[in-house]
């Protein structure tokens, strides 16, 4: 979208984060911490920043899933398996499908499938920390659709659509482009913003 098109709503539950840092191709976000279905994950406090050109949290929409450094990776994957066995669903290979965690629905799509959050920096008070317990902060939901790839035809399952980092960047967090999905983003290089609100993509734009 472009113009007048891209532009959010004045009114609306718009979140607005400080864009810290940019590269070439990367937008730097300063995240506090991770929450997935009710239970905030507690991540100490600077442990998203980006330090002497290592680790930080980028969103980046070239990247098709998302990324995270294997310690935060873990912490997630823990609690979804957790989460799962409530629900019911056996965890399955998930090499075939060339990601890392992955379970069975032998009888279709749960009720409570779960989603996660993103508690990031909030533009309008920097210098209050953001986290799972603190109002203050902008929070970006990503729900279950988003959150999952799930085939619901030939043998149902769905997996999860996050990655452990390797490679050149371990410590590197990226929000791909899969977990963007239903919410309408603007980036504002000027003020060194991003700000959001959830969208439904089957509707006009604004």
């Amino acid at each position: 979208m472009f113009g007048d098109d891209a532009l959010l709503p004045i009114s609306g539950h718009v979140q607005i984060t400080p864009i810290v840092e940019t590269d070439a191709r990367s937008y730097f976000l300063k995240l506090a911490d991770i929450g997935v279905a009710t239970k905030c994950l507690g991540f100490e406090r600077g442990k998203f920043d980006r330090a002497n050109g290592h680790g930080g949290f980028i969103i980046d929409s070239g990247s098709a899933i998302s990324y995270f450094a294997k310690d935060v990776y873990d912490r997630v994957r823990q609690v979804l398996v957790d989460y799962m066995k409530t629900l019911g669903l056996p965890e399955m290979d998930a090499s075939s499908h060339h990601l890392n965690l992955c379970w069975s629905m032998p009888n279709g799509i749960p009720p409570r499938l779960p989603s996660m959050a993103l508690y990031f920096q909030d533009n309008e008070y920097p210098d209050e920390p953001a986290n799972c317990g603190n109002e203050v902060g902008a929070q970006l939901i990503i729900n279950p659709l988003s959150l999952f790839h799930i085939e619901e035809k030939e043998n149902p399952h769905l997996c999860l659509g996050i990655m452990p980092t390797n490679g050149t960047a371990p410590t590197l967090n990226i929000l791909g482009a899969k977990q963007q999905t239903y919410n309408k983003f603007s980036f504002n290089g000027q003020n060194k913003t991003l700000s959001w609100m959830t969208w439904d993509c089957a509707s006009p734009p604004n």
